[in-house]
């Protein structure tokens, strides 16, 4: 890297790395699909930084320490483009078209940044500073800095380990903790944290380690298909087979509910005042379930009614009790009495 420097320092060292930063953007330009080319401006903007830094040192003394500054300036601009064209040209079109579908946004940012430490490794270098001796100058220095970032990198490791093994990915429906309210769709994987929408509409940021920790659940995986289960309660007046046929037929060719796998109907256990039963369907849009099991309610609820089904509640005797004196006196007497 320190010979690839000194080479590029040079006058014909800056007009070969300047054809190899044209040829990449105009090989990228053409290859990247075009809803990515916006990509593209970051690298072109640092290749317009270096010609004009460019020019501004051919203004300046020869052999000045502004000069020298504005050549390692001009110098970074363009191995700022060149390193990022790079990552677009394999990452977007090579690794892209190969593996038919895109990246994880952590394993891109992830290349991007090991790019641009290298690059400025490099820089630093080239100025005459040993990255090595800066790193372990103080030891102190780096506990400190290894201590504060402990939470950071554990984050960015269980991020690591997300898109690696790949328990869900961005458009799962999952449930992160047990609060039942905490279901959502997954909008982003990123180094630190994951970000959900939930049915309120509303974004909620949760830190990859605490994912990793957590018991997810995956409402969308093996398959989009899952399934529903509600609860019925009917007397004990119909028999039990009736029941089953009414609930089925209020829900067949019903939007929403799938008509494969089938719904089933079982008999969950006989209350106190009422038989309940487990009604099973499945769905293959987990973000209207909450419409599809509310349209199911009312079509049961309409079904009993037409069938002579009552869906009953529960049943209290109450027994009122004179505490008057009069009825005081009297209960005294009959005491007395016996």
């Amino acid at each position: 890297m320190e010979r690839i420097l000194q080479a590029l320092s040079g006058a014909s060292g800056i007009t070969i790395a300047m054809m190899v930063a044209v040829a990449l953007i105009t090989i990228t330009a053409l290859l990247i699909p075009r809803a990515d080319r916006r990509l593209l401006r970051l690298p072109v903007g640092f290749f317009i930084a270096h010609g004009v830094l460019r020019g501004i040192e051919q203004l300046l003394e020869d052999g000045s320490a502004m000069r020298k500054g504005i050549a390692i300036l001009s110098l970074g601009s363009l191995l700022v483009c060149i390193g990022r064209t790079s990552v677009l040209l394999v990452l977007d079109v090579l690794l892209g078209r190969r593996l038919e579908r895109e990246l994880p946004k952590i394993i891109r940012d992830i290349m991007q940044g090991v790019v641009y430490f290298v690059l400025l490794l490099a820089l630093l270098r080239q100025l005459g500073l040993e990255p090595g001796q800066l790193l372990t100058t103080s030891a102190l220095l780096t506990a400190v800095i290894g201590l504060s970032l402990q939470d950071t990198l554990g984050n960015l490791i269980a991020g690591l380990s997300v898109q690696i093994q790949r328990p869900f990915s961005v458009g799962d429906w999952i449930q992160f903790d047990a609060d039942p309210a905490h279901v959502g769709r997954v909008l982003e994987i990123n180094w630190r944290a994951t970000t959900i929408l939930t049915l309120d509409e509303m974004e909620v940021v949760v830190p990859n380690g605490a994912l990793a920790k957590a018991a997810v659940r995956v409402y969308t995986r093996p398959t989009r298909v899952v399934r529903r289960n509600i609860y019925v309660r009917a007397t004990y007046d119909p028999p039990t087979r009736k029941v089953h046929k009414v609930i089925l037929d209020a829900i067949r060719d019903m939007p929403g509910v799938l008509k494969e796998p089938t719904p089933t109907v079982v008999t969950a256990k006989f209350d106190e005042f009422a038989v309940e039963y487990w009604l099973r369907y499945f769905i293959d849009q987990f973000g209207r379930r909450d419409v599809v099991d509310g349209a199911v309610r009312d079509r049961i609820w309409y079904a009993f009614q037409r069938a002579g089904i009552t869906i009953p509640f529960p049943q209290r005797v109450v027994h009122m009790q004179d505490s008057s004196a009069q009825a005081r006196a009297q209960a005294a007497e009959r005491r007395v009495a016996d």
